[in-house]
This record gives C-alpha cells, structure tokens and sequence, in this order.
C-alpha cells in the first residue's frame, strides 16, 4: 500500500507539472525508426520540474516485429542541442519516464533494469522496457535542460535520428549584409528550438569555419 501511495504521489506530481507549467510553443519531432522498433513523438513542450528547467514529449513506440519481443531502452533516447556560446553539440538522456502503459511513474537509468511488467519496476530505476511484437508502450518522457543548452536540434535513438522543429518558420532579422559568424552565433545561441531557418544558419556557419581553416594557413604565401 505504501509502495502504491508513493508511485501514485510521484504521477500527481508529475502531472501537475507537465500541465501547469507548459511554455505555448508548438514544437513538431519526426518519426523514428530503429531496428524493428519505431517511435512517435508528440506534445513536445518545455516544463519546470523542480525549480529547473526541463523539456517533456509524448512518444509512442511500437515494435514491428513477426514473432520476438524487443527491449525498447527509453533511457537512451537523447535530446541533442547546441551549447550557450553555439559552438558544440552536447545532449542529454531523459530522467523520468510517466508511463501510461503501466499507469505508474519510475526513474530512468542506463545502467538500471529491463523490465516487462508494472510489477517488475519497485523502486529500480530502469533502462528498457521489453515489449512484445505487435505492442506498443505509450509515456511522457522528462529531460532536465542542462544551464548552458541553446537550440533543440533533434532526437536521437542509438543510430538514428529525428529533427526538432518549430511547427512555424520564425522570420529571422538577420540581413544579407549583416551575416558573420558573430551574428551568426548570436542568432543560433538565442534559439530555443531550431527552425528550417536557423538550421540553414548552422550549415552556413559550418562552412565559414571550413573555410577559415582551409585558409588561414594560406597566409603566410602572400
């Protein structure tokens, strides 16, 4: 009984926090795909869980199979995005998954257990959750925002990868006469999640560096 009152105080929490404390952006994630397993993503959403700042998705996933089950590892999936100074990529895992298969809330780890049932979830943290062929396992995943992300780029499972993306294209005031890698930077660094125009930035900025290193060693024969 206590073990219940405690998994359902956790659901509560967790609930109210997802639905008190949305930012209104509409955020779409394309599907993905990995070894028989394929996951849909949707109410993508940024949330304050604890006094820190966090980013919440629905996902789905199913497993496609004939006959075998699959471990669908749900602490794997990584959040990628640019750091503060849009200079590297970084990501996070998810800590928290409300699964509403199981009807109860647990802790995700990678180095936690596989488990197949609500019953087999306790207090273990958990890494996967086996699925059998045909079925699907439905939840809300939680990622804590590390203090120096910037721009939400895509999701990624293993080796494969969705893009994230502002349902609408934001209009970017960054003239052609003003582009540089400062501007640059300073746009990519105030988005919070990436559109088709700021991911165009990136690639352009990727081909400033590429050329900055190709020629600089080039002065030294003028």
């Amino acid at each position: 009984m206590r073990q219940y009152c405690k998994h359902l105080l956790m659901l509560v929490v967790l609930l109210l926090v997802l639905s008190g404390n949305a930012w209104c952006t509409t955020i779409e994630i394309n599907e993905l795909a990995h070894d028989s397993i394929h996951f849909t993503f949707t109410n993508a959403r940024f949330v304050n869980y604890n006094g820190t700042r966090s980013f919440s998705i629905d996902v789905e996933a199913e497993v496609k199979t004939t006959f075998r089950s699959r471990d669908i590892a749900f602490s794997e999936l990584e959040l990628i995005m640019l750091d503060g100074d849009a200079n590297k990529i970084i990501s996070v895992t998810p800590i928290m998954f409300n699964s509403t298969t199981f009807g109860t809330v647990f802790k995700l780890d990678q180095s936690g257990s596989k488990v197949s049932t609500a019953t087999d979830v306790a207090d273990r943290a958990v890494k996967a959750v086996e699925v059998d062929s045909g079925k699907r396992h439905k939840g809300t995943l939680l990622f804590y925002l590390p203090e120096e992300f910037s721009m939400i780029m895509s999701l990624a499972y293993k080796s494969s990868n969705a893009a994230v993306r502002k349902a609408e294209n934001a209009y970017i005031d960054l003239p052609m006469e003003a582009i540089s890698s400062k501007h640059i930077y300073d746009e990519l660094a105030s988005t919070e999640v990436a559109t088709n125009g700021t991911v165009i930035l990136l690639e352009i900025l990727q081909k400033m560096t590429e050329f900055a290193n190709l020629n600089e060693p080039l002065k030294a024969a003028w």
